[in-house]
């Protein structure tokens, strides 16, 4: 759990530095976010066009979260087991932006951002980290690394796409991203306004 907090921090401290990169070094290639860049005497109002500019990467990852795990190697159609493998291994989640759904009440001023779910965006194993347990020295072969690490990678794809906790994690990290990429945006523009991210 402490790792999450650590990484959701990292992910958080890196995306406002973005934003105040794109307020204060607007020139700069990959920053131009223009989410700051209003000329003086120039109003700007607040609408879901103007929202959906603070969201122009496509894609946001909200937590890397690392896994351990161990799988059970047999031969295709036997039940004998050959070796076990123990991995550390990464899986990135994160929320594609252009499936956020904006809306503005300028009247109530309130605005409502609805996150999409959270999707695994990638799971990556340390091959280097692969120890193994043989139940016969047979098998004990330099070509058992590749198998092994291709197991693995199955592995950790399948628990982590039923891992609820997991999800469940990277969605409010994903909520709380957006939330501070938002806020400074709205509270320039009009800090009236009420921001709900759900």
């Amino acid at each position: 759990m402490k790792n999450m907090l650590r990484i959701f921090s990292i992910v958080v401290i890196a995306m406002i530095v973005v934003v105040a990169c794109s307020k204060y070094f607007p020139n700069i290639k990959g920053l131009e976010i223009g989410i700051f860049n209003n000329k003086e005497g120039e109003v700007t109002t607040i609408t879901e066009s103007s929202i959906q500019k603070v969201f122009e990467i496509s894609e946001l990852q909200t937590s890397n979260c690392m896994y351990n795990s161990i799988v059970e190697v047999k031969n295709e159609g036997e039940t004998k087991t050959k070796y076990y493998v123990a991995y550390k291994g990464t899986v990135v989640t994160g929320i594609n932006f252009k499936d956020i759904n904006i809306s503005v009440d300028n009247d109530a001023k309130k605005i409502q951002l609805d996150i999409p779910d959270v999707v695994i965006q990638d799971t990556l194993v340390a091959s280097d980290s692969l120890d193994f347990i043989f139940t016969d020295k047979k098998y004990d072969k330099s070509s058992v690394i590749q198998e092994a690490y291709g197991k693995c990678q199955d592995d950790l794809k399948e628990k982590s796409e039923n891992d609820e906790e997991l999800l469940n994690i990277a969605q409010e990290n994903a909520k709380q991203v957006v939330t501070a990429l938002v806020s400074p945006w709205v509270e320039q523009i009009d800090p009236e306004y009420v921001l709900e991210v759900n």
